[in-house]
């Protein structure tokens, strides 16, 4: 089966046992799965065997869209999204704003308090943060949000400007 791997070689590779790659399959060009290759492979191996080597991937269940970029939205004000996967998105929400703030995600609130221009919230990752400062304290919901299959709404309360969202959209 044909398949293009997306990586960038790192010096820190060499040192572990594994590489994280995206990987795209010529049956779903559209989608890219995370994997990790375990089997190590040098370079003058593959100049030596050019055609044929064998790589090992562990692959993640999911599969998610390959125009990320394109799917990510900027709201103005409170909206209906449509999640067109197969299972449940774990969005990156960054709302641009100040004070507390309320974000409802078809109907469950998730409070921010004290945002200072921006906060940011990554389900997949159960993290809050401002660039590279840790905000979870600032994170006042008991769950992280996530787009359910189909229509989810997304409304605010509190002094926000924006929202800009990657919904990280998945299919099994």
């Amino acid at each position: 089966m044909d398949a293009v791997m997306r990586y960038q070689l790192t010096g820190a590779d060499a040192e572990r046992d594994y590489v994280r790659v995206d990987l795209i399959l010529c049956t779903e060009p559209d989608k890219v799965l995370r994997a990790s290759i375990y089997n190590k492979i040098s370079v003058a191996d593959m100049i030596y065997l050019y055609n044929s080597f064998l790589l090992q991937f562990r692959v993640q269940p999911f599969k998610y869209s390959v125009n990320a970029a394109v799917d990510a939205l900027e709201l103005t004000a409170p909206t209906t999204i449509r999640n067109s996967g197969t299972v449940y998105s774990e969005p990156l929400i960054t709302v641009y704003g100040s004070g507390d703030i309320t974000l409802t995600i078809n109907g469950a609130d998730f409070p921010l308090y004290g945002v200072q221009d921006s906060i940011t919230i990554d389900s997949e990752m159960m993290e809050v943060f401002k660039g590279d400062i840790n905000q979870n304290g600032k994170y006042g919901g008991v769950e992280f949000p996530r787009f359910e299959v189909g229509k989810n709404e997304i409304r605010w309360t509190g002094n926000v400007s924006k929202i800009k969202i990657q919904p990280r959209w998945r299919w099994l």
